[in-house]
């Protein structure tokens, strides 16, 4: 608003100075200030005396609590253009000054912010007119409605957590604080007698405290008397090293992800790095209605015709999950984990359909990945097939095998709740099922061509995750990858040109625009989540890496210093807040049996669910900024 004229006249139209004359109007404003503020800038101090209004006139800010009580920020609301910031302090205008020393909330700039400053001492000479009071308690009203709503919301989910799964629950809380121990010099014998005679099922491996490795009766029962090991045997050799852990602070719904998504039953939990205690997977699933266990053996041992019950069942857990509140991260975690299993039940279903056909055994090594929501590692309900098939020597008979096996994989996917992909990306088709050196040359030719096509293509396929088949197969496609990417400069070039006309919205402009006529409504897949995945997909192929989900690539950047921890960090949230948002409303069309409409509407957002999604698309929109930057752009 550079224009001197063109913010006198906005001004004076603005509800607060309608009602007032000319004259008037001049008068007060000589006695009001225009101010800046930077981003981060603190409009008004927690503990700072409110002498006045201030009306935003450019950039956006946001009301926030910050105490020592809170483990976290709290942000309460988000301040648009038009609208006024320190009404929670109209009281101290009105005369009631009575707690004045207790801490205000703050208030602080989310991007350069232009404000009218108006004096209690102008606010009053303008209060004898009734259209200014009306709207400053009007405004007052809304914000107080709010707040209630705000209260309502998380009164509802304590008492939903309050009445279901204990998932707010520490791990100290219910870690068995009693474990057996072992030095690494200790024999196997000893130790065996140690777990039998404590009535335990681990033992846990240490130097000065610190955690060396885990030995289980798995360990024993299984390694010890295969491989006819005598009970002088160091336990070193015996044991797992460097196991995984989890800290006493974690939440229930932590150790629980932690346990499923490695696959482990014994999760040692330590203090500063220090063991302090033991949880195991049987102590968490019997707070837990979930049923985990059966429904993995389900998943296991399911047959071709009931994988479709399998999947079910998984949309069940989904549905807990969700309405005990657990975090979407952790969700999704274990969600697609458990639809990982189904996965790979369907290849061996199909390797067997094909062995009960007469085809027998795959001829040669290959490799099965996802691609799309599996790819990345967000697979929470079935969606469109993505995916394709590698296999390790070319020839007739390989290739005839290999077509049958895509085929079949399709098949019992759609038993399974998968629908076919619309764009054909699917191991069943001849673009994408193929030996190592025709990839090779797929890849070779997107690089050269660099088409539209060309790059639809390649978008999908560097959303890549390996799922099945020879991890040394597997190995040797990831390295010809990275080679190939090497001389892949115009594409990656023509790939970042498209993102570039695909901007993550500004939603400044959109939020305010909720007591407006313009575009109420994101579609978050589309506008946010796919530009997103793009702007991380490209920033990791610069820099050589090709495996991992879009998260574990952005690790991967930081310990190649391309992003600083810091930068990590504010990614990690925003992403999660986004998925937040998309899960939920994607769920909740589930539920009403609508089809899930692509545009979130920002009027069924809560408020905190609408400060979180502007400072997402902030940041997503800053790593789309910085990777047009890598590429010139």
């Amino acid at each position: 608003m550079t224009n001197p004229l063109d913010k006198m006249n906005r001004i004076s139209n603005h509800p607060l100075f309608q009602s007032l004359s000319e004259k008037t109007f001049q008068e007060y404003m000589e006695s009001c200030s225009f101010l800046t503020y930077e981003e981060n800038d603190v409009i008004l101090a927690k503990e700072k005396k409110r002498d006045g209004l201030h009306l935003l006139l450019e950039g956006m800010a946001e009301i926030y609590v910050n105490s020592e009580k809170l483990a976290d920020e709290e942000v309460l609301e988000v301040i648009k253009i038009g609208e006024l910031i320190g009404l929670s302090s109209i009281k101290e205008f009105l005369g009631n000054v009575e707690d004045q020393d207790k801490p205000f909330v703050e208030v602080r700039a989310l991007e350069q912010c232009v404000c009218l400053y108006l004096p209690y001492s102008v606010l009053e000479k303008m209060w004898a007119y009734e259209p200014v009071k009306d709207y400053i308690l009007r405004q007052v009203a809304i914000r107080l409605k709010d707040i209630y709503d705000s209260l309502i919301e998380q009164v509802s989910i304590q008492r939903q957590w309050g009445a279901s799964m204990p998932f707010i629950h520490r791990v100290q809380d219910m870690m068995n604080a009693s474990v057996v121990t072992a030095l690494t010099t200790e024999r196997l014998k000893e130790v065996a007698g140690k777990m039998k005679d404590s009535r335990v099922s681990s033992a846990l491996v240490l130097t000065d405290n610190r955690i060396e490795g885990i030995v289980t009766e798995r360990d024993i029962v299984h390694s010890a008397v295969a491989k006819n090991l005598s009970g002088e045997t160091e336990i070193e050799f015996l044991m797992t090293k460097n196991p995984v852990t989890i800290a006493s602070d974690a939440y229930y719904y932590e150790a629980l992800t932690t346990c499923l998504t490695h696959g482990i039953k014994h999760l040692p939990v330590v203090n500063g790095g220090e063991l302090v205690g033991i949880v195991t997977l049987s102590d968490l699933m019997r707070k837990s209605n979930y049923r985990y266990f059966d429904l993995i053996a389900q998943i296991e041992e399911t047959a071709k015709a009931r994988i479709a019950d399998a999947s079910i069942a998984i949309t069940t857990v989904l549905a807990k999950l969700l309405d005990d509140k657990v975090p979407v991260v952790h969700t999704l975690e274990v969600v697609t984990k458990l639809y990982d299993r189904l996965l790979k039940r369907a290849v061996e279903l199909s390797i067997q359909s094909l062995r009960e056909k007469g085809l027998g055994e795959p001829p040669c090594d290959f490799c099965w990945y996802l691609m799309g929501s599996g790819g990345r590692g967000e697979l929470f309900m079935p969606t469109d097939q993505d995916h394709f098939l590698v296999y390790e020597k070319d020839s007739k008979k390989n290739g005839d095998y290999f077509s049958q096996l895509g085929i079949e994989i399709v098949l019992i996917l759609e038993k399974a709740g998968f629908r076919r992909c619309e764009g054909k990306m699917m191991a069943s088709e001849n673009n994408w099922n193929g030996a190592f050196s025709e990839w090779q040359q797929r890849v070779h030719r997107w690089q050269i061509r660099s088409t539209n096509d060309a790059m639809l293509l390649a978008q999908s396929f560097f959303s890549q995750r390996f799922l099945f088949g020879s991890r040394q197969l597997h190995e040797q496609f990831t390295k010809m990858i990275k080679q190939s990417m090497k001389q892949g400069s115009i594409l990656l070039y023509r790939m970042a040109q498209l993102e570039r006309d695909r901007p993550i919205p500004n939603l400044g402009t959109p939020v305010r625009s909720l007591l407006g006529v313009e575009r109420k409504q994101l579609d978050m897949k589309k506008e946010v989540l796919f530009p997103f995945h793009h702007a991380i997909q490209l920033s990791a192929l610069k820099y050589g890496i090709v495996e991992g989900t879009p998260l574990e690539k952005v690790a991967q950047l930081v310990e190649k210093n391309v992003f600083t921890r810091q930068f990590e960090r504010d990614i990690q949230d925003a992403f999660y807040d986004c998925m937040n948002v998309y899960v939920m409303k994607k769920w909740e069309s589930r539920l009403k049996r609508d089809s899930f409409l692509k545009g979130i509407r920002f009027s069924h957002l809560s408020t905190r669910e609408k400060s979180g999604l502007i400072q997402s698309c902030k940041t997503l929109r800053s790593l789309q900024q910085y990777m047009l930057m890598e590429f010139g752009l």
